[in-house]
């Protein structure tokens, strides 16, 4: 079997994320489907709790709930802002927002990080999001865009949404406006669409954030969590995780058993972990990995404040200089003065000039906080005083325009200031925002009021001065009275959704406006009408005749006294009219003349207001009432009339209402068809002739009627009238299929298609002659050293004779009178090159007919004396070896390069001489080191040896010496896994790189894992009892040390027993596994393996764990326990148990 996605999410649960359903409805209609054994939506539908249109499209949604990558993809709707993607999801809520957003105001950092650090989101939950945000604005076919929602909740067709987006790129209107004006949808159902895509994109960021795995980690520790399997055979989880990598291929795989939760510990502060999740099921087989995610090293950078000194005295501009180190690398360092972020430095040197003429004297704590890429900080302090500052403020008032004055159009604000030291700038403010600023005197400012509304506005002036210090002026109220520029607001017009009058009541017509609405008007047209335009009425009209009936649309619009006319409220109405009207012959026609008393109707047609339903054809020029017999649906296409002669058919037409149009008439002459034939009087050809064209003479016939067709054929069995080749006129010759005493045979016929009998006329016909010769042999020898080649065996035939042979060497038939042709055959042929070449025979008759040519080829090959030439051969710069790498050996020759050579002699090589090749060497084997040339020779079949082409290079051969370990001892015993390591020192012919110590005697690879820069102090034993230890080191060109061994003898202390099961014990089922601990020790967790596979932790005692067996083959397994304590020492205990399922 194949193991499912490991996070499918269930289609309740998506349905609970967008509050499309309650918990207790949910838990309802889950209750109702275990007893009917249906699928959820139809319980869902079936009670009511969802309509059938609104199950349609979460189950379109929850295949893209699968994984985060398709997630975000499914994003649509107006982009929103983290802050709101994260309470409309539920995540959050809005006093966490708010909380998060003076943060982000105090600090100046991104609220992601802001989030990030006040632990409301992880790194990958932030990630996905920014990535569902970019994609609300990029174009995709996400399912939750509007139109794809409407399709599948069964409101709109396929068809209609493609010809409303078709249109929707032609004018630029909204979707829905389009969807709504032809007439797809009802504004109503355009707005639950749009509120059930809000509520969809809350399922789909609430899955967003539920597929980011969470994770909660410590220094040396991290507890992961992830979302069920729901699958029937599921049997456990398998945690996977990596160092400074996100690559699984050699990740450490953790058995979790059917836990979701578990805590890994002993990593590294200092590096990066990558963690994933894959389920399994009873027969073994893994899910594909869940979403990854990625730790952080947590080592916090050193930071200290450089200058000032602590508990200094400063003045003025004040220079805070900054040092800070981190293992990977500091980020950004933010300063601090009395807890308010004042500066921050991306890059070093970490300097802020602090400005203290602004402060008051007095003591000052400053802070520095230095942060790395994986959001550590280290942070560092000191208190300052700042002495002798200006703390008088300046004085303000303001001079114009005067208080309580009317204000209107542009007017002048003007206030004065002073100061003990001197004023720095001026600031005017209205309604406390701020209008003006200067720094310079006179403070005179000018104030366009039209660009605010008419009302009361305060005035006030601040004065600042050099350190900082503000004074404020008393208020000055001014009121502001400019034209109305505001149009009313229509908030209601509505009518009814059927008519059957043109003049339709109107509904709910109503508007409000700053001033007063003062007129109301109602169009059919959707454009603006201007203020004084005919029709504005001073109340709200209760109807509006429309001109005509069909979906009608209505625009509504209101102005006020100033001439501001509103934007228009539209509503639409459908009006039928009851039919009246009967339909409308438009066309009806018959042939004028017919041999049949079944005659052809061509061209009834008929129109109707409404629609024609029934058509009738008659003899009477009465008109038939509509329950008449022989009415049908469609027009009829023939009519059959009582008799012959000139008779007239009258037409009529019907609508559903039983109205009969007034009749079309149409008249024709029946007559019965002739069965005479004609008869020839006249069929005659000449004797004799030379071409299968013969001329006729004295083809003449008569007919009753009248002869309408003329044939002569070579066959005497009379031709159907409908034959090919008949013609209207007597034909002046005929063509024989061949030469020889011929017969032809003359036919007529007339309209009625009765054909004659047959007259017969004789020729003889004799060809003149146009068979070419045929040449039967012609021969070249298959090579040749000369130009001109012997020709045997040029022989042919004809039908009269053979006059003239010829040879070419083009493919193109000569003509029979060109240059060249002789009259016996050629014995050889000169060509006008070397090569492969094709000589081309012909021969001809005294007729002038030209044979078909016959080819041969033959191969000239002139004596080759040009050597090759070559035009490339390098080598690179330098080598570290004696085999050298050719790159770009090439050559070029008049017929062929044959051979190819590099020597370090200068002296060209003889053509026999050993060490050619056939193709051009890659590479080049030098006799020793230092700097070296080569030269590249090339050959050709004759034996031609080119000029040499020299490249040279300097070889430097690499290091191949491995270090040799020195020093390197263990103590004879311990009591812990990780043991004490004295005196490993190793020296090399370069230098030594890395230090390794292994349990492995098998040399360790240069880039495997586990190399250290420097010698290590100790180390950890897997087990223990009598280990050895094997010391390995490296130098940079990877060559590895013999190894050094060391033997130590580990007694660890009986801390953990397995209390339960007893050792040799027979399980069956689920086995309790516990874990004693001697007393007095307290550890972290403890840890429980089954056939050294971790199955779980536990890191509360009593220390359990439930192992289902039946996932295990029977017979005998080891059960391992490790504990760990706060030290990190490792206490374990094993047993064996029997399986018996």
């Amino acid at each position: 079997m194949t193991m499912r996605n490991l996070f499918r999410r269930p289609i309740g649960q998506i349905l609970l994320d967008g509050n499309l359903l309650s918990t207790q409805s949910l838990e309802r209609a889950l209750d109702e489907q275990k007893h009917t054994r249906e699928l959820l939506g139809q319980v869902l539908v079936r009670m009511g709790l969802l309509k059938p249109g609104d199950i349609g499209a979460p189950l379109l949604l929850q295949k893209h709930l699968n994984h985060i990558g398709d997630a975000v993809k499914v994003a649509a709707g107006e982009r929103q802002l983290l802050g709101e993607l994260l309470v409309h999801s539920g995540h959050i809520s809005a006093e966490q927002l708010d909380q998060a957003i003076e943060e982000q105001q105090r600090s100046g950092e991104k609220i992601g990080e802001v989030l990030i650090r006040l632990g409301l989101l992880s790194e990958c939950q932030l990630k996905a999001l920014l990535d569902f945000q970019r994609h609300q604005t990029a174009p995709s076919s996400s399912p939750l865009r509007l139109g794809e929602l409407l399709v599948a909740t069964g409101h709109i067709s396929r068809e209609q949404l493609e010809k409303a987006l078709r249109k929707q790129s032609q004018t630029g209107e909204k979707l829905g406006h389009v969807l709504v004006a032809e007439g797809y949808i009802r504004p109503h159902e355009i707005k639950h669409g749009i509120r059930l895509q809000k509520m969809l994109i809350n399922s789909v960021l609430a899955s967003i954030l539920s597929l980011s795995m969470s994770s909660v980690s410590s220094a040396s520790s991290v507890a992961l969590q992830w979302d069920p399997n729901t699958e029937s055979d599921l049997a456990g989880y398998k945690v996977y995780y990596a160092a400074e990598s996100s690559n699984f291929d050699d990740a450490v795989a953790v058995d979790v058993q059917n836990q979701t939760t578990t805590t890994i510990a002993g990593l590294d502060p200092a590096k990066s972990y990558s963690f994933a999740v894959k389920a399994y099921n009873t027969a073994g087989l893994e899910s594909t990995f869940s979403n990854v995610v990625v730790i952080s090293e947590t080592s916090a950078p050193t930071v200290a404040i450089s200058s000032p000194a602590a508990s200094s005295n400063v003045s003025g501009t004040v220079s805070i200089s900054v040092s800070a180190e981190d293992n990977v690398g500091v980020t950004k360092v933010e300063f601090y003065v009395n807890g308010v972020l004042v500066a921050t430095e991306a890059a070093s040197p970490y300097v802020y000039s602090w400005n203290t003429a602004t402060l008051a004297s007095g003591t000052y704590t400053l802070t520095v906080k230095a942060y790395d890429a994986a959001g550590n900080v280290g942070e560092s302090s000191k208190t300052v005083s700042v002495v002798n500052n200006d703390i008088t403020a300046p004085t303000v008032a303001l001079t114009a325009p005067l208080s309580n004055s009317i204000v209107s159009g542009t007017i002048t604000v003007s206030a004065g200031a002073s100061d003990n030291v001197g004023v720095n700038m001026v600031e005017v403010y209205a309604n406390g925002a701020l209008l003006f600023a200067s720094n310079a005197s006179p403070f005179n400012f000018t104030w366009d009021t039209t660009q605010v509304a008419n009302g009361s506005y305060t005035l006030t002036a601040r004065a600042v001065d050099s350190s900082g210090n503000i004074g404020t002026s008393s208020t000055v109220t001014v009121n502001v009275q400019n034209a109305d520029t505001t149009a009313p607001s229509i908030s209601a017009f509505s009518l009814p959704t059927s008519a059957t009058s043109l003049t339709v009541a109107v509904s709910g017509f109503s508007a409000s406006d700053n001033v007063g609405v003062t007129g109301y008007l109602i169009t059919e047209s959707a454009t603006a009408p201007g203020a004084t335009a005919s029709g504005w009425s001073s109340s709200a009209p209760t109807s509006f005749t429309f001109s005509g009936e069909g979906t009608r649309t209505a625009y509504a619009w209101t102005k006020d006294a100033a001439g501001n006319v509103s934007v228009a409220k539209s509503a639409t109405t459908t009006i039928k009219l009851p039919d009246t009207t009967a339909p409308s012959i438009s066309a009806f026609s018959l042939p004028t003349s017919a041999t049949s008393l079944t005659v052809a109707v061509s061209g009834f047609s008929a129109s109707d207001n409404v629609g024609v339903t029934g058509y009738l054809i008659t003899e009477s020029a009465t008109a038939p009432g509509a329950t008449a017999s022989g009415w049908s649906s469609s027009a009829p296409t023939s009519f059959t009339f009582s008799g012959e002669g000139t008779r007239t058919a009258y037409a009529w037409t019907k609508d559903a209402a039983g109205n009969v149009s007034v009749a079309k008439s149409a008249t024709t002459t029946i007559k019965l068809p002739d069965t005479t034939a004609p008869s020839i009087s006249a069929f005659s050809l000449p004797t004799s002739a030379t071409s299968l064209t013969v001329a006729v003479s004295g083809f003449s016939a008569s007919d009753n009627v009248g002869v309408t067709g003329y044939l002569i054929t070579e066959s005497a069995t009379a031709p159907g009238a409908t034959a090919s080749g008949w013609s209207s006129s007597a034909p002046t010759s005929f063509t024989f299929s061949g030469e020889g005493t011929r017969t032809a045979y003359a036919w007529t016929k007339d309209a009625a298609g009765n054909v004659s009998v047959a007259k017969s006329a004789t020729t003889t016909i004799k060809l003149p002659d146009t068979t070419a010769p045929s040449i039967s042999a012609f021969s070249l020898p298959t090579s040749a050293t000369s130009l001109t080649v012997a020709v045997s065996g040029f022989s042919a035939s004809d039908n009269v004779g053979v006059t003239g042979y010829l040879i070419t060497e083009s493919a193109t038939a000569p003509g029979a009178t060109a240059s060249g042709w002789s009259s016996s055959a050629p014995t050889s042929f000169t060509f006008s090159g070397e090569g492969t070449r094709t000589a081309y025979a012909w021969t001809k008759d005294a007729a002038g007919n030209v044979s078909v040519a016959k080819s041969a080829t033959t191969t000239i090959k002139l004596p080759d004396t040009t050597a090759p030439s070559i035009s490339a051969f390098s080598l690179p710069t330098s080598a570290t070896s004696l085999t050298v790498a050719v790159s770009g050996f090439s050559a070029s020759d008049n017929v062929g390069v044959t051979g190819y050579l590099i020597t370090e002699s200068a002296t060209a090589p003889g053509a026999t001489a050993s060490g050619w090749s056939s193709s051009a060497p890659t590479s080049f084997t030098f006799s020793g080191e230092g700097t070296r040339t080569a030269y590249a020779w090339t050959k050709d079949a004759a034996g031609n040896v080119s000029v040499a082409k020299s490249a040279t290079t300097t070889i430097k051969l690499p290091d191949t010496t491995a270090p040799s370990i020195s020093a390197f001892s263990l103590p004879t015993s311990a009591t812990s896994l990780t043991v004490a390591v004295s005196g490993f020192s190793a020296s090399d012919n370069v230098g030594v790189t890395g230090y390794l110590i292994t349990e492995s005697a098998t040399a360790p690879g240069a880039t495997a894992s586990g190399w250290s820069s420097s010698a290590p102090t100790s180390f950890t034993f897997s087990g223990e009892g009598t280990r050895t230890a094997y010391a390995w080191t490296k130098d940079a060109a990877g060559n590895v040390s013999a190894a050094k061994s060391a033997t130590t003898t580990i007694k660890l202390p009986s801390v953990v027993i397995v209390a339960s099961p007893a050792d040799g014990a027979t399980v069956s089922a689920t086995v309790a596994i516990k874990a004693g601990v001697s007393t007095g020790v307290s550890l972290t967790k403890v840890y429980f393996y089954v056939d050294g596979s971790l199955r779980a932790a536990d890191t509360k005692a009593p220390y359990s764990y439930n192992w289902n067996s039946k996932v295990v083959a029977n017979g005998s397994h080891t059960i391992l326990i490790k504990g760990f304590d706060r030290l990190g020492n490792i206490y374990q205990s094993s047993i064996a148990v029997t399986v018996k399922n």
